[in-house]
């Protein structure tokens, strides 16, 4: 920096703001999780801090991001440790090749050349909504929720038998947004309270954020099949 014109640097967030939420201000994530998070209001603070060291100061902030690095943040998950260093090239073949598969499934499914579906989810009605809220409140229990989920299921694939579809979908009506729901079924992920960020247009999504070693802790989607 000393050697670059003070009037030809200039600072700027690590990403634009409008993909990253409003503040962590808003989060009940505890303090040593959170202090390494820096949203919208954050990243300005930061860029003010760098601004403060560029120019001789700012000290007592670089100190604490220093300490901040140096410190240990992800705890490792041992066994999925021990299972990436006992990998070997065989784990990296499927058997049998494509073109058997192909085969087989062809066999199998005995689809047309082309055959006929619909997208995998289905409108989320207001019952759905009402009876996910109802659960996530204890007012309903887990089992009347799974069996209102599976009578949903049953229902919507009766539907596209009639209509007369080739590949059947089961609607997804166990999730709320997709991202965040298989980010509940595996492990190393944290979620924030209010961290949403835009998707697309008028949708609002909250990522899950990577904190450790990833994991699957259950079959995710074959208790609705």
């Amino acid at each position: 920096m000393e050697q670059v014109p003070a009037e030809k640097l200039v600072l700027t967030s690590s990403c634009a703001l409008l993909h990253v939420p409003f503040t962590t201000s808003n989060e009940d994530f505890e303090e040593a999780i959170l202090k390494h998070f820096a949203f919208a209001a954050e990243k300005l603070n930061e860029l003010r801090d760098l601004d403060a060291i560029r120019n001789d100061g700012g000290a007592e902030a670089l100190a604490a991001n220093k300490a901040l690095f140096a410190a240990e943040r992800v705890g490792q998950n041992a066994e999925l440790a021990a299972r990436i260093a006992g990998l070997t090239d065989a784990d990296y073949t499927r058997l049998p090749i494509f073109a058997e598969r192909e085969e087989i499934q062809h066999k199998a499914l005995n689809l047309p050349p082309l055959p006929t579906t619909t997208i995998g989810s289905f409108p989320q009605t207001k019952e759905v909504r009402a009876k996910r809220l109802a659960f996530r409140r204890g007012e309903l229990s887990a089992e009347d929720y799974d069996k209102f989920l599976a009578d949903q299921i049953d229902e919507w694939l009766k539907w596209q038998e009639e209509v007369g579809f080739d590949v059947l979908v089961h609607g997804e009506f166990e999730r709320n947004d997709m991202v965040e729901y298989f980010g509940q079924n595996l492990s190393g992920y944290l979620f924030s309270k209010n961290g949403w960020v835009q998707s697309y247009g008028m949708r609002g999504v909250k990522p899950p954020i990577i904190w450790g070693d990833v994991t699957r802790l259950n079959p995710i989607t074959v208790k609705w099949v």
